[in-house]
């Protein structure tokens, strides 16, 4: 019986030829992961810049009209007209939230499709609302 490192009990290690070698041209797991992985970091940036600029365009084409104008004949004046603006933003973002939660993937895709489209209008409300308390 030969000398072996091996302890007992243990399999027999593969040897050189049976181990996995890369075949040239072909690219790796690990180069494709990289390159899904900085694929998917620099999508944030696009991402945000789709969602402020219609917070830049309220404060340019409304911001005057609506603090100038509209604030000063809100009854009770700019402060209410502030009150009013701040208490509707949790309500916007109940409009949005709530059909989130009916969302149920397993039970019907499209019914959930359903309510993610529901969830739009206050998806937009509250960027009207942010739109206005930027313009401030």
């Amino acid at each position: 019986m030969g000398t072996s490192s091996r302890r007992p009990g243990r399999r027999r290690a593969a040897g050189g030829a049976l181990r996995y070698e890369h075949r040239p041209g072909r690219p790796r797991e690990e180069q494709r992961e990289e390159r899904g992985n900085w694929l998917f970091g620099c999508l944030p940036i696009p991402v945000f810049l789709l969602l402020i600029a219609p917070l830049m365009f309220i404060e340019r084409f409304w911001g005057h009209g609506i603090w100038g104008d509209l604030a000063s004949s809100w009854p009770g004046g700019a402060y209410a007209f502030a009150a009013t603006v701040g208490a509707c933003l949790p309500l916007a973002f109940a409009a949005f939230v709530a059909p989130l939660t009916r969302m149920d993937w397993k039970a019907g895709r499209l019914r959930s499709l359903t309510w993610a489209i529901g969830s739009l209008p206050g998806l937009g409300a509250g960027y009207l609302i942010a739109g206005v308390i930027r313009a401030t």
